[in-house]
């Protein structure tokens, strides 16, 4: 998976929360991480309502500096206590 972005532009990253039944849901709190290729951790956000469209999908605009690949953690929790998480990556290139 991921994409190739260039070098200063920005990238909206976005994430959908699904309960056991595979209907989204809003979780309690949404947290997304920033990690560069070794997984060293390089930002750390929490996410309110003002980061979510109406179809329950969150987003955050990031540039991310620098070339390689990077990884991006989503985090929800729901119900207080169940975490559901999505990874993925992105490639960021100079042309």
């Amino acid at each position: 998976m991921g994409e190739y972005y260039l070098d200063g532009d920005t990238v909206r990253l976005v994430s959908t929360f699904y309960d056991w039944e595979d209907k989204v849901v809003f979780p309690d709190e949404v947290i997304l991480t920033i990690f560069d290729y070794s997984w060293k951790q390089l930002d750390q956000f929490t996410l309110s309502s003002a980061n979510r469209n109406t179809d329950g999908e969150y987003f955050y605009d990031y540039i991310f500096n620098g070339v390689g690949k990077f990884y991006y953690e989503w985090k929800g929790l729901i119900g207080g206590s169940s975490p559901n998480l999505e990874r993925n990556d992105v490639k960021i290139k100079r042309i």
